[in-house]
């Protein structure tokens, strides 16, 4: 309990011990928030970033209209051969690995590859741990449950390389009618995937 002596407050034993973890916090908390202001506008002062008028994620100047540094939507992939699925989308789309968890019997615990500013993160199907939530191709009949969407400066040279690799085409690549350029495939496992560039974010 609390309670007021010539006007001041004195907190109890009790209440002190619950009180001083969340001061603690609080503090912490804003020190970080501090800190991360101060990077931020030493960055902004090396040219670095744009300040972003509606948020407080700067704006990188190299990416060219897109509004984030650190992508906040990640799409999640499984793949009944996520060793092979790796390989074949470094090779085939461009992607870059970033981390590779293997599991037990050769499949993949989790996985991340990356695009330019953005990425994918995948599993082995047999590995997931939450079966009931999520599906492959192969397990609802080879239909898409999913088409991811990915930005590429030069539609047509991407285009070709996934014709070279063998990627099943299921939209050539043609004019879009809402700008840009691309086609659609599907990967080695069904997923589907969409490639042009048209870029949603630029400002218009």
């Amino acid at each position: 309990m609390s309670n007021k002596r010539k006007g001041q407050l004195t907190v109890s034993g009790e209440w002190h011990r619950h009180l001083r973890p969340v001061l603690r916090r609080a503090f912490w908390k804003g020190e970080r928030q501090a800190e991360n202001a101060q990077v931020r506008d030493e960055r902004e002062t090396r040219g670095e970033f744009e300040p972003d008028a509606t948020s407080d994620v700067g704006r990188p100047i190299q990416d060219r209209g897109f509004a984030m540094s650190t992508p906040t939507v990640t799409p999640g992939l499984l793949y009944h051969d996520a060793p092979q699925a790796i390989e074949w989308l470094c090779r085939v789309f461009g992607f870059q690995k970033r981390l590779v968890i293997p599991g037990t019997n050769g499949t993949v615990a989790h996985a991340h590859l990356t695009l330019g500013n953005g990425g994918v993160m995948l599993s082995s199907a047999e590995a997931y741990s939450f079966p009931g939530l999520c599906r492959s191709p192969r397990e609802v009949g080879g239909i898409g449950t999913v088409e991811v969407i990915v930005y590429v400066a030069d539609p047509d040279a991407h285009y070709a390389r996934a014709v070279a690799e063998g990627a099943e085409i299921v939209i050539p690549i043609e004019d879009k009618p809402y700008g840009g350029r691309g086609y659609s495939c599907r990967d080695l496992e069904g997923h589907v995937w969409a490639f042009g560039s048209y870029n949603a974010w630029a400002e218009q």
